[in-house]
């Protein structure tokens, strides 16, 4: 899929899959390339499925149904319009396969393909996935129409929304989680070419730009997530052809590239609000094509209102008429936000340095955990500068899809290539330096776009966002000039493999998605291994605790087996399991202060609460909530109904901020949040005291 092109435009074709660096930055001079199909159907594809959701939730029809008509009046257009432009593509691709052969190619194919098997041989264990993002597809699927969820998880409604717009005709295809990687897996095999021919049109030389494209694939936050259900990674591809495309719209002929930038930077904006800022490159980039929307006023107007619905300003309109704020986030809700923006540049700087630099297994985290909890503590002068930072500092135990920035020996290579840039005698050519000349705006408006987004984002995994903004950076650090003593050397070639190589390693033994090293394979080796047997038998162990971590629900589930409706009043807690088998089960959420009958009214006979969402309704813990509504707790995890009875008769409260954020002091127990079920179809009186005989787990109704 990297290679699809036209027939006969050797630039494209031999800067993707060149047999060397110098033979691409050749046919760069020689032939000016069309713009990729791939890229065009990518585009295309991303944004229809985000019309496509929307006009069938127009009609009530967001189902298996309505999908298939969609997809079929959608493969009747692409048919018409680029059949016989893809069946030559494929065709050429094919024949050029030996091109592979080489380490840099042949290590990213690799690459490609574990990524891809390991994201089908596992379910999705993403935080963000299986909190709120999967179950706010679920829930438009069940009603048939995108809407606003009633719920205390804000989540599931104000955040953007363009991959949940791919996964929904998956989900409601196959009722199952197990393609949710496609997207990432797809975006990643357009990569390369994307990062070549950006980094070539911004002023890289095409020989160092030919080493990237196969390198930067190769990052820790690309590779984990290819085969994952995160959303950080899979627009990096939309952030390069916003300005790709933008800048070959300057060439004759290509006047239409302009509006599909224009659609690029649309899907950025609603792949992940964050990534807004970068619009900013975009208009640099499009602002001297723009006597092409005055030309074509018509296509113009038509792409802007699609690029309008796809990107984020339907959420953004919803934010605004249902919590009054753009983000849906009041200011209290905001806790990831820095109360000192310059504090906020620096320290974010030092952070996602130092995170970016981290190894695959970081040694000694609870200590400089601690330290930095310690530093941010609002009781001293500096805490109150820190204030608005989510886990101040946290550095994990172990890289995960979640907290990857670009890995140690990438950033040891850009700063290779710096360095040997600035010492060495080499020139840019004349193109290249005209290039940069005609590009330098678009370049330097990323540094103001940096600091806007360094000054608000005080979230604990800082890495991971700066994914779509990693390309650009490394543009500044590659320069113009290709230092060819060291681009041609075994030590640089070495270098290169090595790198892909790690990825690949890292990737075949990831604690989410393992190839080789899957829980059984480590179970039996902590049994039989003739050595290290205890390492093995904590790697079982990580990998049973991050499993686990993604179905908290699992100790409740047996109490909720036979129920079709089932009430949701917990928070911090992904309800996905509750809806499994997908398409037989539908989970209701029950919002703040509602009376057993409005509860009763929507089908539900038992709800799952947990301790913090019923402090924050105003109630001391689940067992209070329960009491309010005349329901009867049937179970409790992790304490027995008894002894979460006796906690709740004895007044204790839970710590909150600790509760929600677990931070708990160095040495001290994190308070406990149970979860409950409650079973309100034999109700007490409201606001009466339960008989503890009632207390105890009865066997369930049939």
């Amino acid at each position: 899929m990297v290679v699809v092109d036209t027939p006969g435009h050797r630039y494209f074709l031999h800067a993707a899959m060149s047999s060397s660096p110098s033979s691409s930055a050749k046919s760069f001079q020689r032939v000016s390339a069309p713009t990729p199909l791939s890229w065009r159907l990518w585009l295309a594809v991303s944004a229809g499925a985000t019309l496509a959701g929307l006009g069938l939730s127009a009609l009530g029809r967001l189902d298996r149904g309505g999908y298939s008509v969609a997809l079929a009046l959608a493969v009747l257009a692409f048919g018409n319009l680029w059949g016989h432009e893809l069946r030559a593509s494929l065709h050429h691709a094919t024949s050029r396969v030996r091109r592979w052969r080489r380490p840099a190619p042949l290590g990213f194919l690799i690459l490609f393909a574990a990524v891809g098997l390991g994201g089908a041989m596992h379910a999705p264990v993403n935080y963000d996935t299986l909190w709120y993002r999967l179950p706010r597809v679920l829930h438009w699927l069940a009603d048939g129409r995108w809407h606003w969820i009633d719920t205390q998880e804000l989540r599931l409604n104000v955040i953007s929304t363009g991959m949940e717009w791919l996964w929904a005709p998956l989900v409601a295809a196959t009722k199952s989680d197990r393609l949710l990687f496609l997207p990432n897996w797809i975006s990643f095999a357009l990569l390369p070419g994307a990062v070549f021919s950006t980094f070539v049109r911004l002023g890289v030389s095409p020989r160092t730009a030919w080493w990237w494209m196969w390198l930067l694939p190769a990052g820790w936050i690309y590779a984990f997530q290819a085969g994952s259900a995160g959303n950080d990674a899979y627009s990096t591809v939309y952030a390069l052809l916003m300005v790709n495309m933008a800048l070959r719209s300057r060439t004759p002929g290509r006047e239409s590239d302009w509006h599909w930038a224009m659609l690029a930077v649309a899907l950025l904006t609603n792949a992940k609000q964050s990534n807004a800022p970068l619009g900013l490159l975009w208009l640099m980039a499009a602002l001297p094509g723009w006597r092409i929307a005055v030309q074509r006023p018509w296509t113009t107007l038509g792409v802007a209102v699609c690029g309008a619905l796809v990107s984020m300003i339907p959420t953004t309109a919803l934010n605004l008429h249902h919590t009054g704020n753009w983000m849906g986030w009041s200011r209290e809700q905001q806790i990831w936000v820095p109360f000192k923006p310059w504090v906020a540049v620096i320290t974010n700087t030092v952070l996602i340095s130092i995170h970016n630099l981290l190894p695959p297994i970081v040694p000694g985290t609870g200590a400089w955990n601690a330290w930095m909890a310690h530093l941010s503590d609002p009781a001293t002068s500096l805490g109150q500068h820190l204030r608005g930072f989510e886990f101040f500092g946290h550095i994990p135990q172990a890289i995960t899809e979640a907290r990857a920035g670009l890995g140690p020996v990438l950033v040891l290579l850009a700063g290779w290539i710096a360095g040997a840039r600035v010492f060495g005698k080499s020139k840019p050519s004349l193109r290249t330096q005209s290039i940069r000349q005609s590009t330098r705006w678009i370049r330097w408006s990323l540094w103001p776009v940096l600091v806007l987004f360094l000054s608000t984002m005080g979230c604990r995994e800082p890495a991971r966002y700066l994914a779509t903004y990693y390309p650009f950076l490394l543009v500044f650090a590659l320069g113009a000039t290709a230092p060819l003593g060291l681009l041609r050397s075994p030590a640089w070639r070495r270098a290169v493999t090595g790198t892909i190589a790690v990825s690949i390693l890292l990737v075949l033994v990831s604690r989410q998605r393992p190839i080789l090293t899957t829980p059984g394979v480590t179970g039996w080796l902590a049994e039989h291994a003739p050595f290290g047997r205890n390492l093995w038998a904590k790697i079982q162990r990580k990998q049973e605790d991050h499993l686990a971590e993604g179905n908290r629900l699992e100790p409740v589930l047996d109490a909720v087996r036979n129920e079709r409706v089932i009430g949701f009043a917990a928070k911090s807690t992904g309800e996905v399991r509750l809806w499994e088998p997908m398409g037989t089960r539908r989970v209701v959420h029950v919002p703040p202060h509602v009376t057993a009958d409005q509860i009763r009214s929507q089908g539900v006979r038992r709800v799952i609460v947990n301790d913090i969402a019923a402090v924050e309704e105003g109630d001391r813990d689940g067992m209070e909530w329960a009491r309010k509504r005349g329901g009867i707790v049937v179970t409790a995890y992790p304490l027995s109904t008894t002894e979460a009875a006796a906690r709740s008769a004895r007044g204790e409260t839970l710590d909150l901020e600790g509760l929600a954020r677990g931070r708990a002091k160095p040495g001290e127990t994190p308070p406990v949040d149970n979860l409950y079920v409650v079973d309100l179809t034999e109700s007490v009186p409201a606001k009466a005291s339960v008989p503890r005989t009632r207390l105890e787990p009865p066997a369930l109704r049939q």
